[in-house]
């Protein structure tokens, strides 16, 4: 029978609660919500935290301007509110300050203050997180009126221990030959081309042809990111002047020695052209310049042209100073 007795009492208490929930359900559903929205409040307070860090800013001139202000520019913030947040790094990470400068009309500011305020910061929760402090609490954020112009692409490469010693680059061209820059105007107006980056020329033998990025510079911006450039390249050939090399008399083989033969200009200059690594070895001793007198057969001074004989075929003489000389021929009678 007590059995039955405290089955009877439960089933009374279910049915109750039944019916107190049944009538006004809308009411008791919304003391819940506020039971837990205090629950939720009196937590956050009992784990509230305080926490200081350097937030990056980014600024935002108004039109006709540009920000001079360093790129690292940094506001001290100080946080306080939930402890989950504040001791995330990776949420603290994306915090950033965005600052935004009024337009200004035909005004020419140079200067513009901007006061710090919880509106400019981003990735910020909308609850449970509090600013308490910046520092500095404004900034002066530097202006400068933005310009453009047409400024032409120069091709940065280095010759030098990445050629082959006997190759060179013997044109470059760069589509297209102009890029229009952006910026301050104190800054383009002093900007005479922009650069390539550094195009890569190892052991090349060939002319290629190349996609390279522009250089990138602070406050400038080009209208474009990249250009192709068509690097020309071919055997390094140089010149060089093989100065006062004696002049030498070709004989007809098996001639009589029967000749006085007396030169006005007995040295010339002999200019060469050839690959550059061997032309800078080249010994005086290698080439020998000379005249021929085979077909003079009578005394007299003539004048005679002077030809050049060298070692090596990978050399062309590219002119003889003076290319004529005199000479005084005097035939002596044989015994």
């Amino acid at each position: 029978m007590a059995i039955n007795s405290s089955g009877g009492r439960a089933g009374d208490f279910s049915k109750r609660l039944f019916r107190m929930i049944k009538s006004d359900p809308w009411r008791k559903l919304f003391a819940i919500c506020c039971a837990m929205l205090v629950y939720y409040v009196i937590s956050n307070k009992s784990i509230n935290n305080t926490r200081s860090i350097d937030v990056p800013v980014e600024f935002v001139a108004p039109q006709g301007y540009v920000s001079m202000m360093p790129p690292d520019t940094e506001v001290h913030v100080t946080f306080t509110g939930n402890n989950s947040f504040l001791n995330d790094p990776v949420q603290m990470s994306k915090l950033r300050m965005v600052m935004e400068v009024p337009e200004l009309g035909a005004a020419n500011f140079r200067e513009y203050r901007v006061t710090c305020s919880r509106e400019q910061l981003r990735g910020l929760p909308a609850f449970g997180v509090q600013v308490s402090e910046f520092r500095p609490t404004a900034i002066a954020v530097k202006l400068d009126k933005l310009t453009n112009k047409d400024v032409p692409v120069i091709a940065n490469y280095n010759v030098e221990n990445e050629l082959p010693p006997e190759y060179a680059v013997s044109n470059v061209s760069i589509i297209p030959p102009k890029v229009r820059i952006s910026g301050p105007a104190s800054i383009i107006r002093d900007v005479k081309n922009i650069s390539t980056e550094k195009i890569p020329l190892t052991n090349v033998t060939e002319s290629f042809e190349y996609t390279t990025r522009l250089r990138s510079s602070e406050f400038i911006q080009p209208d474009r990111g990249e250009v192709r450039v068509k690097m020309e390249i071919s055997k390094a050939y140089e010149s060089r002047v093989m100065k006062s090399a004696a002049v030498r008399i070709l004989k007809v083989p098996g001639a009589q020695d029967n000749v006085k033969l007396e030169l006005m200009t007995p040295h010339v200059d002999v200019t060469l052209r050839g690959p550059r690594t061997r032309l800078a070895s080249l010994k005086s001793a290698s080439i020998r310049p000379y005249i021929d007198i085979s077909p003079l057969n009578e005394n007299g001074v003539y004048t005679v042209q002077v030809y050049c004989w060298q070692d090596d075929n990978s050399f062309s003489v590219e002119k003889i100073y003076p290319p004529r000389i005199q000479i005084k021929l005097t035939r002596t009678e044989s015994n």
